[in-house]
């Protein structure tokens, strides 16, 4: 018994197994069309999550807006610097969430 990669996401799993352990892949490669199901799979998964943590993000950022303009007569204000705090976390998340996106487009 040996430890081989999965087809679909790489993880490491027993060579006798006939469906990997973490995305449920077919282990043998007799059956393709289930392999490709399974890899299609793992990245409409992988990229459903993106897309929730894009949205936390901007939504993030909308708050922050929102508490900035809310206290922008008191700058002094914890809801001031909460709506920066907010804003930037947001704007700079949703920025790396989208580069990280640009660069999986590569692999």
């Amino acid at each position: 018994m040996a430890l081989i990669n999965c087809p679909a996401c790489n993880n490491r799993v027993s060579s006798r197994a006939e469906y990997c352990s973490n995305c449920k892949a077919p282990i043998s490669s007799k059956n393709d069309e289930a392999t490709d199901r399974a890899n299609e799979r793992t990245r409409w998964n992988r990229r459903k999550r993106q897309q929730n943590y894009a949205f936390l993000a901007i939504l993030s950022f909308v708050v922050g807006i929102g508490l900035f303009w809310k206290f922008r007569e008191d700058q002094t204000s914890l809801g001031f610097e909460a709506g920066i705090w907010f804003a930037a976390v947001g704007f700079f998340g949703y920025a790396v969430l989208r580069i990280m996106g640009i660069l999986n487009k590569f692999k």
